[in-house]
């Protein structure tokens, strides 16, 4: 390792001053040799180039350099932990000592360290470029496969391509058939939606129709009731009607009766009297001369009442009235 003009770091530099001139000779030819090898490793890894995941040349030299920087880094752990083993023996005198070697350790542990994730990142970078790559197509499978299904990760990221196209494509066709099933299933069920709507529209026309049926009848119904009721009333009107024109004509042929037979007893009586006062004129006339029986005779004569209603009733009735003038007038002419 070549040994050129170093800076120490800020951290130990600002350790280093407060030690005393000898012991700060000492740490600082030390720390310098171990930075400058530390810079000259840096140099060393940043000449590398790894040009792509085929450049397996330049990828196993970093590795093999890294494990070079790693051994180098263990012993220059060791040599400050011995160091520090001495400090430690003369602790009173030492502590900044110590101080200053702790720091030195932390910052060339940090400083080694980057450098070797830097070599680490230039060695892997075919493996990451694969686990990159490989990433990017599980990622675009994980797109490609959630058009049609759920599926986890672990089943395709480590498939190969041809299986994987082919596993996808099954899912693809078994996605369209199922969305074509669910067309037809919907177009189904809108076909039996639409029918079903027709069905109780027709329903519903035709129960509109036997209602309007229904309430004709009724109605008719009621017109007939109603007309029924009114022929039975009028009916009864005129039975009772009639009861009482039977009834006021029974009455009047009865008043008629007992009229007639109050008549008739009176015209009996009247007769009887006309009789006993005949049989005494009689007797009374055959004593008399014969003009005189005669005219008494004529006046017996009489025309019974009738209640009938006739132009020949009054015809007869003059007729007998002339008829008895004229025969008084025949026996005057005695």
């Amino acid at each position: 390792m070549q040994t050129t003009q170093t800076t120490l770091p800020s951290e130990v530099q600002e350790l280093a001053v407060k030690l005393p001139a000898e012991r700060q000779k000492e740490v600082t030819n030390i720390f310098t040799k171990i930075f400058e090898g530390t810079k000259e490793f840096e140099t060393l890894i940043n000449q590398i180039s790894v040009k792509d995941e085929f450049d397996l040349e330049s990828m196993k030299k970093a590795d093999e350099f890294r494990l070079k920087i790693k051994k180098e880094r263990l012993n220059l752990e060791k040599l400050f932990d011995s160091k520090r083993d001495e400090i430690k023996e003369l602790k009173s005198e030492f502590d900044l000592a110590d101080k200053i070697w702790l720091k030195g350790k932390q910052v060339m542990q940090i400083t080694l360290q980057a450098i070797e994730e830097k070599a680490q990142y230039k060695a892997d970078f075919a493996k990451r470029l694969f686990i990159e790559r490989k990433e990017l197509q599980t990622q675009k499978r994980m797109i490609e496969v959630s058009k049609y299904a759920q599926i986890n990760r672990a089943d395709i990221e480590n498939m190969n391509e041809t299986i994987f196209l082919a596993f996808l494509n099954g899912l693809k066709k078994e996605h369209e058939a199922k969305i074509k099933a669910q067309e037809q299933a919907e177009k189904e069920r809108l076909e039996k939606e639409q029918a079903e709507k027709k069905r109780i529209e027709l329903q519903r026309i035709e129960n509109e129709k036997l209602k309007a049926e229904a309430q004709k009848r009724e109605k008719e119904l009621e017109a007939q009731k109603e007309k029924a009721r009114l022929e039975a009333e009028k009916t009864a009107k005129e039975y009772e009607a009639k009861i009482k024109r039977e009834q006021a004509e029974k009455a009047k042929i009865e008043a008629e009766l007992l009229a007639q037979k109050e008549k008739e007893k009176k015209e009996k009586e009247k007769r009887e009297a006309q009789e006993r006062q005949a049989k005494l004129e009689a007797d009374k006339l055959a004593k008399a001369p014969i003009k005189q029986q005669l005219l008494t005779w004529i006046d017996t004569f009489s025309l019974p009442s009738t209640s009938i209603q006739h132009i020949q009733k009054t015809a007869i009735e003059k007729a007998f009235f002339d008829f008895v003038e004229y025969a008084k007038k025949q026996v005057e002419n005695i």
